[in-house]
This record gives structure tokens, C-alpha cells and sequence, in this order.
């Protein structure tokens, strides 16, 4: 890394971690669902418990298949009498063609995409909600694991193990008024760099990195968004089954890296494959730092090897705030 890219990241990564940081990301889809049944649609076809959720709440759930594998993440907010639903980027006509054939005759639901042209930020840092106030110009920025909505737009804030911070998702014709002067002289690149670094270090997963449509919730980070025990959902017979015996084929780790790698990279052990390296950044306080997705059987192991002769160090997520001198390469 070019010195004039690490003094860019090391200033980005330092507002993140002490102030705030506003960092464009892929927009995620929003869809609406409206009708008197609407809570009871997606409480049956998804994992987490949803009833009593209050108003201008966020959730997050997964929805799952009958076997238990993913189709998304969502994040449910309520808003009157109404859901929003942001799903992960490009999976929101995905998500509403796989919810539509699960509504029966009996239920009173109906869905629909909002925002079509949709553009995001990411505000990281202590400072993120006092930030976003003030640039958006409206009265208060919601709490953790609280959205409103703004001219639209969405604002929400986020819930461990997202990075601490408020989430923007509008319509790219009506960008807030201020929004912009977000662009003029920033470091996107840097900005963007340090943002998946904290990403990493909060141990949060991304679709299509640490896990996809097919993958189980608790083998990739997403146990977070599980309730044990809420009523019958599609997929829970599996879902339950593999925690109530412990057997869980995989799960999310952190990584310490000698220096960047290409991903997606396998991660291997003297007995062979034990899993695959699925987010690489550097972190100015940790050096080089991933995610990856192992087998549970060699998760208690301290090393693999993404090479013969280029070791990588495994540990449980998050990762510390103040890792040992040993740790922070």
C-alpha cells in the first residue's frame, strides 16, 4: 500500500473510530408491506421473533427455506401500519417474487417495492447519529435498532455487530439536502477502506461474501438474528435441530493476515481444506485482518494456511478492542 493511501486510510480510520465517517455503500432494496396480516407474513417465514415489535423499530430477521437455507437478510422497521423491508443490495425483487408465493388465500398482505433508484450511506462512529442530525437537518437521529423516515428516504440505526453508526437509504432523485457535500472532497476510496475494515472487526457478514442464498444462518455470523424461541417459522425444525445438538457444520472467525490476499481464498490445515477466507482489510490499529468462514471441527485450532508457506492467524469475533502487542500485526 502507496504511503499517501495508508496516511488517506489512517485519517478515515480514525473518524470512524472517534467521530464519524459518511461512506457511499451498494444500496440496499426497500419494500413495503401493508394489510393486516402483514407481521404475521413475515413472522411465520422468518427467523427472529417480530411480535411486539414497536413503532419505528428495526429488526433484523432472515428469511429461510423449508431446508433452513438463507434467502435473506432483512431489516424489518415498523411504521404505522406498515413494514419496511430492506433487504441486501439487489435482492429485493428476489425477495418480494419469494414472499409473494408464500401469502395464502386467507391472508391480507400486500407488497411493493418503494424507492426504486436507490442510493446509500454509511455514517461509522461515536458521533454518526449528531452527525447525520445536522446534515439532514431533522429534529433527532433514531437510537440503535430505531428508523424514521425522512423525504424519501429511510434513516436507521444500527444494532451489534453492524458497525455503530446510521444508515441512510433514499431515492437518488430526492438526495437530502446536504448529502452532497458528503462527496466534495472526500477520500472514497480511503473512506470505503476503512469502512470494511471496521466492518471486519465488528465481525458483521455481507451477503454474497460471508455467506449467500443457501447457506444456513448459524454457520456465518448470523446467529445474531435467530430467536430460539419464538414459534414455528419455515425452517425452524432444522435451524433448532443444529443448535439443540450443537452440531454446527461451520462458523464465522476472525483472521490475522501476513498482507492482503484474493479472494475468495481456501483456508487449509496439514489435514487438509477447513474452510474459506471471505473479507480482507487493513486496519491501521490491527495490520492486515479478515473474515472467514471454518469448520467447526477446526475452529479451536490458533492457525491455518492460505498457502504452504503463508499462515493466517484464527480468532473469535469481535475482534478486541485492545488486541495483545502479540495479536496486532
Amino acid at each position: 500500500m502507496e504511503t499517501a493511501g495508508i496516511v488517506g486510510l489512517g485519517l478515515a480510520y480514525e473518524a470512524a473510530h472517534q467521530r464519524s465517517l459518511a461512506v457511499p455503500r451498494p444500496p440496499s432494496g426497500v419494500l413495503r408491506a401493508a394489510g393486516t396480516t402483514r407481521l404475521d407474513l413475515i413472522q411465520r417465514l422468518s427467523t427472529n421473533e417480530l411480535s411486539g415489535i414497536g413503532e419505528n423499530e428495526v429488526r433484523p430477521t432472515i428469511l429461510t427455506t423449508a431446508i433452513g437455507r438463507i434467502v435473506d437478510r432483512l431489516a424489518v422497521l415498523a411504521r404505522g401500519d406498515e413494514l419496511w423491508l430492506i433487504t441486501s443490495p439487489g435482492r429485493d425483487r428476489i425477495v418480494l417474487d419469494w414472499l409473494q408465493r408464500h401469502i395464502f388465500f386467507q391472508d391480507d398482505v400486500q407488497l411493493s417495492p418503494q424507492l426504486p433508484s436507490l442510493e446509500e450511506w454509511f455514517v461509522v462512529g461515536p458521533e454518526a447519529p449528531e452527525h447525520v442530525r445536522q446534515t439532514l437537518g431533522i429534529p433527532e437521529a433514531p437510537a440503535a435498532g430505531h428508523g424514521l423516515a425522512i423525504p424519501g428516504g429511510l434513516v436507521l440505526g444500527t444494532v451489534s455487530p453492524e458497525p455503530p453508526g446510521v444508515r441512510i437509504v433514499f431515492d437518488s432523485s430526492r438526495t437530502p439536502s446536504g448529502v452532497g457535500a458528503w462527496r466534495e472532497g472526500q477520500d472514497e476510496q480511503a473512506a470505503r477502506m476503512a469502512f470494511e475494515a471496521v466492518r471486519i472487526e465488528s465481525g458483521f457478514p455481507e451477503f454474497g461474501r460471508e455467506f449467500d442464498d443457501g447457506d444456513i444462518p448459524l454457520e456465518t455470523g448470523l446467529t445474531y438474528a435467530v430467536s430460539f424461541t419464538k414459534g414455528c417459522y419455515l425452517g425452524q425444525e432444522i435451524i433448532a435441530r443444529m443448535e439443540s445438538r450443537a452440531r454446527i457444520p461451520r462458523r464465522l472467525m476472525g483472521a490475522f493476515l501476513e498482507g492482503p490476499h484474493p479472494l475468495p481464498a481456501d483456508i487449509t490445515s496439514p489435514e487438509g481444506l477447513q474452510g474459506r477466507l471471505t473479507s480482507v482489510a487493513y486496519s491501521p490499529r490491527r495490520g492486515w485482518i479478515g473474515l472467514a468462514v471454518i469448520r467447526s471441527a477446526a475452529a479451536g485450532e490458533s492457525k491455518g494456511f492460505l498457502s504452504p508457506s503463508e499462515e493466517i492467524r484464527l480468532m473469535d469475533l469481535p475482534f478486541p478492542s485492545h488486541p495483545p502487542e502479540a495479536e496486532a500485526r
